[in-house]
């Protein structure tokens, strides 16, 4: 058979490459085609049969939404990421004042990714330094936080991937803020058995111990 997944931002990093191995796994023959890219452009995709299952940040009233199942997976912190060799690694503790005199890397506008540090922020009485860099995507953010000295913002699992890979490190500052993953899938639909089991690994792999519901 053959599944088609697509990941957003928040999953490209860890959670969508974990799903895939997962499947490879207890489907030895399946062909698995992974796609990075967007929500909107992903649901998109979704809906027009181009894609099976999407991982990605939680949508809620969304009318959009209404002809697709949804899921959800796990919710977890945000944190801030950072070039390994940074100014401000090593550093007990950080504060606003700190993390603000540096150029900031962050998700588009809109993104649930987005939405939670601009609440963080006016939470504090803040806004985003005026000279902030926008991209969504991954291998992006990444090149640019370590050819840099740029603050970028990041999931929890993704940073922590990042950091276990030596890539990026997290900055002792947690954002009072959370994000929750969910998957979506073509509501009212004949599915063959490689999108059910499909689905059935997504959930074994996203919702292991330690994953904070």
């Amino acid at each position: 058979g053959h599944v088609a997944l697509g990941a957003s931002g928040v999953a490209a990093t860890e959670a969508g490459p974990l799903a895939v191995l997962e499947m490879a796994a207890r489907m030895p023959s399946l062909r698995i085609d992974l796609v990075e890219g967007t929500m909107d452009l992903l649901l998109n995709q979704l809906s027009q049969g181009d894609l099976d299952i999407v991982i990605g940040r939680t949508m809620e009233d969304d009318p959009g939404l209404a002809s697709f199942e949804a899921e959800f997976l796990y919710t977890e912190p945000v944190d801030l990421a950072v070039r390994r060799d940074h100014p401000l690694v090593g550093r007990a503790s950080i504060g606003w004042d700190d993390v603000r005199q540096y150029r900031w890397v962050v998700w588009p506008k809109g993104s649930p990714i987005r939405k939670g540090l601009e609440t963080a922020l006016a939470e504090a009485g803040l806004s985003l330094p005026p000279n902030y860099i926008e991209s969504n995507s991954v291998i992006a953010n990444i090149a640019l936080l370590r050819n840099s000295d740029a603050i970028g913002v990041a999931s929890h699992r993704s940073a922590s991937a990042l950091a276990d890979m030596n890539l990026l490190s997290i900055l002792p500052l947690r954002l009072q803020c959370f994000g929750s993953v969910s998957m979506y899938w073509r509501r009212n639909e004949y599915h063959p058995r490689s999108v059910e089991l499909a689905l059935d690994c997504i959930r074994h792999v996203l919702r292991a111990p330690g994953a904070v519901q």
